[in-house]
């Protein structure tokens, strides 16, 4: 095996990196974006509720993107300094912050909050993924992996619309975001499993 080649052997013995690795890959590049998606989808109930107008509805978009552009700028050179790990759990505590923010009956300022921290959770995913796929994908399957995770967003699109307007009638939109919360705490679960440091 060359010097720059990485690891096929998993850490539990088997060739290659395993199906939860990928899945916490996939998770990353798409818990960002939920919070959005999700309000997106239950834009009526989230304008009834706190009284707000559609051009004050369309400032969460605008302060999520300004922070996704102020993450890119800033964050994304943590790649470099920070373990796989660290990195990977700090998406989905910054998603799972943004969900929580934006469950508390705290106002419209609160939200435009979590859009904020939502926007910084998206800004860096695909950096540390692409290095994960790097280092830890043998090349034959590096492609495929590559298109699959970037899908993330897509599955994120699908997942948000679908399960927010329905669990929205159960529990209202807060407790859509609430619940949310246990989606990025279960994938940060993952990440701690699949992103073992290297054996060497």
């Amino acid at each position: 095996m060359s010097r720059g080649e990485p690891s096929q052997v998993g850490a539990s013995g088997r060739e290659g990196p395993g199906i939860g690795l990928l899945a916490a890959l996939l998770g990353a590049v798409g818990i960002g974006p939920v919070l959005l998606y999700g309000l997106s989808a239950t834009s009526e109930l989230v304008i009834a509720d706190l009284g707000i107008t559609e051009a004050q509805f369309g400032l969460f978009a605008t302060v999520c993107f300004a922070c996704a552009a102020v993450g890119n700028a800033s964050l994304a050179r943590l790649s470099d300094r920070l373990s796989d790990r660290v990195l990977m759990s700090l998406i989905f505590v910054l998603a799972a912050l943004a969900l929580g923010l934006a469950a508390v009956p705290g106002g419209y300022v609160l939200v435009l909050v979590a859009a904020g921290v939502s926007g910084l959770a998206q800004s860096f995913p695909n950096g540390v993924t692409n290095r994960i796929l790097l280092q830890r994908v043998p090349a034959r399957r590096r492609i495929g992996w590559a298109g699959i995770k970037q899908s993330g967003v897509q599955a994120s699109q699908l997942t948000a619309s679908l399960a927010f307007p329905a669990l929205a009638v159960w529990i209202g939109w807060r407790g859509a975001s609430l619940l949310s919360v246990l989606l990025a705490l279960g994938l940060m679960a993952l990440t701690f499993r699949a992103c073992e440091p290297h054996r060497r």
